[in-house]
């Protein structure tokens, strides 16, 4: 090697190893970040209140993301039915909806749908469905611009960096879990569970949480089936279901692929209990209160979900019968959450006028509200963190 160069080498060398050390050395200390985010309490101080930054008075529009085809459109449908009736019931005036569809990717016309309820319609609030995906695309949105989202999501993630212009109505897939397991390892003693999920989002999220909890329980790893939303393998289901011989099964999936798999568990699988995620009970009939003991009756086993309103609940009750007259059906998890998130925003309208900076003020400010879904109560990240409980499900049988 030539003379003129191996100085200028020595010295490179030299300093990439004193780089090393030193890097060595600051992995193995603690380091304090310069800045955090903090939990405890994020709040919104930037501009947007003024009276200039008014939306026309009289002609206030809530916008809906929500989908408008495909093997989802009853959701889209029961959300757009129970805000309609949210609309009747509250005494603001002036107020209409603006719908957008979500049908396709996120990222491809739904973007654009969203855009349009914000720009072109220029909605006061935005409302999302259970599809986590969408809830994030519209925390990116909502957050740039400056308008309150509030999603019907279970997807938790949402929430977990502060960005304070998104709040969450529905029970996290965490606390579902939680309730879940407490019920199946700690108060039922199974030891068999078969853990059925959708391969997209909100199936990924669901199962992580899932195995998180049983992880913490310190109980034994369920068997998995996952299933392709668009072509779900059903030929594969009644093989993984004899191998696995479950005492429970737990779904976060859709109604339409529980459906599917549930026609094909006859024997080996009976009397085995059905635990459903908010999505997969949504296409299914919650029972009135006071709750009966329900039964699947293609093969005598009991199904369950979540709540965190009481039996009886008053205010549920009274939107279940308007429901039922409006369309012939009962009211799900998105319905009752849609009523209660089209309520928030017309009593947060009365109290900020048409401005989303101080809408956005009102729905952080909210607690012990009564509404359809249960007591809603925002934390300081936008979360609804009540109470969690089992309550059985009503499963249409092969004859319905």
């Amino acid at each position: 090697m030539s003379s003129a160069y191996s100085k200028p080498l020595a010295v490179l060398f030299a300093a990439l190893a004193s780089l090393a050390a030193n890097s060595q050395i600051a992995a193995a200390q603690s380091v304090t970040p310069y800045a955090a985010i903090p939990s405890s309490h994020v709040t919104y101080p930037g501009p947007g209140r003024g009276h200039q930054d008014d939306l026309p008075a009289g002609d206030v529009r809530i916008g809906l993301l929500v989908p408008l085809t495909g093997p989802r459109k009853p959701e889209g449908e029961a959300i757009l039915a129970a805000a309609r009736i949210a609309l009747e019931e509250s005494t603001v005036r002036g107020v209409s909806l603006a719908i957008g569809d979500e049908t396709a990717s996120p990222w491809g016309p739904t973007a654009d749908a969203l855009i349009h309820l914000v720009m072109d319609d220029q909605v006061i609030a935005i409302i999302t469905s259970e599809s986590g995906a969408v809830a994030h695309l519209s925390e990116q949105v909502g957050n740039r611009i400056g308008v309150p989202v509030l999603t019907l999501a279970t997807d938790a993630t949402t929430t977990e960096i502060n960005l304070r212009w998104l709040f969450r109505l529905a029970p996290s897939d965490a606390a579902q879990a939680r309730t879940f397991v407490d019920d199946i390892y700690s108060k039922r003693r199974f030891t068999r569970v078969l853990l059925v999920t959708a391969r997209d989002h909100d199936g990924r999220v669901g199962a992580s949480e899932f195995l998180a909890a049983v992880r913490n329980a310190g109980a034994p790893a369920p068997s998995t089936f996952t299933v392709d939303p668009q072509k779900p393998d059903l030929d594969a289901w009644p093989a993984a279901l004899k191998h696995a011989s479950p005492q429970a099964v737990v779904f976060w999936t859709s109604a339409s692929i529980a459906n599917a798999l549930r026609s094909r568990m006859h024997s080996p699988a009976p009397g085995v209990a059905l635990y459903l995620s908010q999505a997969t009970v949504d296409g299914y009939e919650e029972p009135d209160a006071p709750f009966p003991q329900a039964a699947d009756e293609i093969f005598g086993s009991q199904a369950w979900t979540v709540a965190s309103r009481p039996n009886g609940f008053v205010p549920a009750r009274h939107f279940a019968e308007r429901y039922r007259a409006k369309t012939q059906a009962n009211p799900g998890p998105a319905a009752l959450a849609a009523f209660d998130a089209v309520g928030l925003i017309c009593d947060g309208l009365q109290k900020a006028g048409p401005n989303r900076a101080r809408l956005r003020d009102r729905l952080a400010e909210v607690t012990a509200y009564s509404g359809a879904s249960g007591v809603i109560s925002f934390d300081n990240q936008g979360n609804n963190q009540q109470p969690l409980r089992l309550v059985p499900v009503r499963l249409p049988t092969s004859r319905e």
